[in-house]
């Protein structure tokens, strides 16, 4: 197990965050160790901010996803795919 792993800053642009997600867990993958991801319910800049889902608004149909190229990355990396995040750009 790959025990908590997180982003913990919003610096860094799309096209970083996703191919931190994908490599992350490709890696994880192809050595049969499973991810976790540390989701703090805290966004914004500086430290300890590893927020990737909003809980206060956790509708499945309007869900705020904080860092959506990551989230793409984490998933797209598993070899999962889920349609909606198909319109993610990157």
């Amino acid at each position: 197990i790959f025990g908590e792993v997180g982003w913990s800053t919003n610096s860094g642009t799309p096209s970083d965050l996703y191919n931190f997600g994908y490599n992350l867990v490709q890696e994880a993958k192809s050595a049969g160790v499973k991810v976790f991801w540390w989701d703090n319910n805290k966004e914004g800049t500086g430290t300890n901010h590893y927020g990737l889902l909003n809980r206060w608004n956790t509708d499945s149909n309007n869900a705020e996803w904080h860092k959506p190229a990551l989230l793409k990355g984490l998933i797209k990396g598993s070899g999962q795919t889920i349609d909606w995040i198909e319109n993610i750009s990157v």
